[in-house]
């Protein structure tokens, strides 16, 4: 016993032993006060990736009339990180405005997520602060010597984790080198995880859940439903910036579309709780998350190309003043989302044909037939993009089967459930055998679900023929009042009778089109709470709510949904060809013989290559290297070509690194660069990523199959282009698009280059294209002297619906005289 003992002692006491390093600023603390001190920051911007991809400090400095801004982010984090940075950084400063910038996800999470975070925070944290011991490491002030303990066995672990990796892919794929399994498979793996992760490799197998969002939205949500606003850092940086003497703004960062239902996704309550919180403190709030970009407003899904960057940019410096940015003392109040309506249905549902009932094919499967109720299966629900929604629910012995079954309960198992698939119901007794359902009872019935819910989250509210749906708001409308709109969306099939709506004595008939039925109120501004509305009479359709809006269209509160996913499909990987093979660089581009620039790393003079470097690159698209430049060493190719060059010095690792007017290279442990013939070129596969390079005098040619456009849900009308000109020089130039299906031209084009980062790519199509569409051939052509491109998306969409629909011309004479929502309700 004592000599296991004795020998966890000796091991912690080895770990956890003072370090004279420890008396010393890390480099991180350092670097950040030295900046401010260079930048002299009036204002200083705090954040993630996002923070550099997503904004443009010139135009922000101009909005809030100040020359002296400065940006402190650290790629890969969150609120916890951001908290450390602004304590130790801001510590010999008191800038006049500090403006938090990330997702409002990325601000109430509390927990680091990734050794990329821990590091981070190792390089930043105070010692024993008692904010972050308390919120973020759930304990009391942590010892010194447990601090030591906890980073050495952090390195421990990082170097083990590493050093399994490159041995794995040293023996099974890398090419055998010089310097042993260890060398060459680092030198392997390196670039792997960059093409994959980005900026975020070196961070552990916890950051997957970036590379696969579902999984980090369900332990976003997992954790988030456990806190409350005092249980965040968000009140703590607001006690921090007033401590400094400076004020705080909060700025809620957008998203693209396709991501913003999967990442950080947090419950409504939080959102509220934090907004009347940053209200409460005097702080600033500004939503930019729904100011509308579009994937192709995005690099990556996460972060911005330089189109994003300026919308998200000007979207910034317009609202800065209206909340009080400018000026001194608190921000102008914030709007704080209602809380979400209760429901309530009267009248009496149509009746429901008996149940022919025939043995189905499989195990345990039976099935009937439901005349004329097709259009309201979970299979047409979910064919329009609404959701396995149906409300018919089979019963036996009048106790409803499982609804919306998958076949597995419904046909292989006698499980007890039930999926409502076109003209027909399909089910499974419960237990078994399947003959036991010739002795009870199957009819139909209505679910009572108020709202109804599928498994991936679609909401949406029945009413059905007969009945009366009653939405309760128990509260006023918190926003603006002029302009003030209900819009009510959804689903009707069947029925001849018009459904109407009523709020505030303002009443509407719904209409109906092809794909989707609406209406739009007008009534007074909700002073109290308040009720809506909606009727189906017994001659009318089965109507199903899935979007309610309630607002102004500058400040919209989705009450019942969300803000509508643009059913989409994206065809930047398409099978791609190139009108011709790139034009040779010229060989005079390398100057001299390699330069010894430090230890293990060495560099070719490059003047004039006139190809974008990995700076360039990341600033106008937000991807961290992806250079055109191809360097091979006596007839063959280097591996490279973003080889990190603390990874060329510190690592022994073979590769290189466009940056600037050098390319940066390393010959490998223990070589040498010298007495080797070097020779550059432009990559002929043109490959970024999962973006695509145009060179200058290109021809790009897509042509996607037919099976690409298996994910449009509804006909597309638009077709958008992330499409990024990689300079920092203005650009008269101009490229062509052309967009066809067989001879039919759809989009037929010329976008300036120099106006991308103002004016997205972005025409509607001449007709529209429908799922699975043939022929579709998409090419971009170049001059000579066009700067290069990057094309990081190509994306067939529907036209962006508004919140709020036009009113009808008739809506007056429909309306009933208004005496105000809340006097309305008031006599109920």
């Amino acid at each position: 016993m004592i000599a296991p003992l004795a020998i966890v002692g000796a091991v912690l006491g080895w770990w956890g032993r003072p370090d004279p390093a420890d008396d010393v600023a890390p480099v991180a603390v350092t670097a950040c006060k030295e900046q401010l001190a260079r930048d002299g920051a009036d204002v200083v911007v705090f954040g993630n990736s996002k923070a550099r991809s997503d904004l443009d400090l010139t135009p922000i400095g101009k909005a809030l009339d100040v020359t002296k801004i400065s940006r402190l982010n650290v790629n890969g984090t969150r609120a916890p990180v951001w908290y450390a940075m602004m304590e130790r950084c801001l510590a010999d400063v008191s800038p006049k405005l500090i403006i938090v910038y990330g997702t409002l996800g990325s601000m109430v999470r509390v927990t680091l997520e990734s050794e990329l975070e821990r590091n981070s925070m190792a390089e930043l944290r105070g010692q024993n602060d008692p904010v972050l011991v308390r919120k973020v490491f759930g304990g009391d002030v942590a010892s010194p010597f447990w601090d030591r303990v906890r980073a050495r066995r952090t390195a421990l672990h990082q170097g083990f984790q590493q050093g399994t990796r490159d041995l794995v892919a040293g023996f099974f794929f890398a090419p055998p080198g010089e310097d042993g399994l260890l060398a060459a498979g680092a030198a392997y793996a390196g670039p792997a995880l960059e093409r994959v992760l980005g900026e975020d490799a070196g961070g552990d197998v916890a950051r997957r859940a970036r590379a696969v969002p579902i999984a980090e939205r369900s332990e976003e949500a997992a954790e988030a439903r456990e806190l409350g606003f005092e249980d965040t850092l968000v009140p703590d940086f607001v006690a921090l910036a007033n401590a400094r003497g400076a004020r705080i703004l909060f700025v809620n960062a957008p998203m693209s579309p396709s991501w913003q239902a999967h990442y950080e996704v947090i419950p409504a309550a939080l959102t509220r709780a934090t907004i009347e919180g940053l209200n409460e403190l005097g702080a600033g709030y500004i939503d930019l998350s729904r100011i509308g970009l579009p994937d192709a407003a995005f690099a990556d899904g996460i972060h911005m190309n330089n189109t994003g960057r300026a919308r998200t940019t000007a979207a910034l410096a317009e609202r800065l003043a209206d909340v009080g940015a400018t000026g001194t003392g608190a921000f102008a109040r914030a709007m704080v989302p209602s809380e979400p309506p209760t429901g309530r249905r009267t009248g009496t549902p149509p009746s429901l044909p008996p149940l022919t009932l025939t043995r189905g094919p499989w195990d345990c499967g039976w099935q009937a037939p439901v005349p004329g109720l097709a259009p309201i299966s979970d299979a047409t629900l979910g064919a329009a993009g609404i959701g396995a929604l149906s409300p018919l629910l089979v019963l036996e012995d009048g106790k409803p089967l499982t609804p919306h079954a998958t076949r597995d309960t419904f046909d292989l198992t006698c499980a007890g459930a039930s999926n409502h698939q076109g003209g027909v119901v399909k089910f499974s007794p419960t237990g078994g055998p399947a003959d036991v359902a010739r002795t009870r009872t199957y009819t139909l019935g209505v679910a009572e679900d108020m709202p109804m819910r599928d498994a991936i989250g679609n909401e949406g509210w029945w009413v059905y023929p007969g009945t009366t749906l009653t939405l309760d708001f128990p509260g006023p409308w918190d926003g603006p009042a002029e302009g003030f709109r209900v819009a009510v969306e959804g689903y009707a099939a069947g029925g001849a009778g018009a459904v109407t709506l009523e709020a505030g004595r303002v009443t509407a008939t719904l209409a109906r089109g092809a794909e989707r039925a609406s209406a739009v109120l007008a009534p007074d501004a909700p002073t109290a709470p308040w009720s809506l509305t909606v009727t189906s009479p017994s001659d009318g359709p089965w109507f199903l709510v899935n979007r309610v809006v309630v607002g102004t269209p500058t400040e919209p509160w989705y009450a019942v949904g969300t803000p509508e996913k643009r059913r989409s499909v994206e065809l930047v990987g398409a099978p791609a060809r190139y009108g011709a093979p790139p034009d040779p660089l010229p060989e005079a581009a390398l100057v001299g013989a390699p330069k010894q620039f430090a230890r293990g790393l060495w560099y070719i003079d490059a003047p004039d290559l006139g190809v974008p470097y990995w700076e360039i690159i990341r600033d106008t698209v937000s991807i961290a290297g992806c250079s055109p430049v191809r360097l091979s060493r006596d007839g063959e190719p280097m591996p490279g070509p973003d080889t990190p060059p603390a990874d060329l010095m510190d690592k022994g690792a073979e590769g290189y690194n466009h940056a600037d007017r050098r390319l940066y290279l390393g010959a490998g442990a223990g070589r040498t660069p010298e007495g080797h013939r070097y020779a550059v070129s432009l990559d002929e596969a043109r490959a970024c990523r999962n973006a695509r390079w145009i060179y200058p005098g290109d021809t790009l040619t897509l042509t996607p199959n037919p099976q690409a456009l298996d994910r449009l849900t509804a006909p597309a009308e638009l077709l958008e282009l992330g499409l990024a000109a990689v300079t920092r020089d203005p650009t008269s130039e101009r490229a062509r698009v052309r967009f066809s299906r067989g001879a039919e031209v759809l989009v037929d084009a010329e976008v300036a280059l120099g106006d991308l980062a103002r004016t997205p790519a972005r025409w509607p199509l001449a007709a529209q294209v429908e799922r699975g569409a043939e022929g579709l051939v998409l090419e971009i052509s170049t001059s000579d002297a066009a700067p290069y491109l990057v094309l990081t998306s190509v994306t067939l969409a529907q036209a962006a619906r508004p919140p709020f629909p036009p009113l009808a011309p008739d809506a007056a004479a429909t309306a009933a005289p208004s005496v105000g929502a809340g006097a309305a309700v008031a006599g109920e």
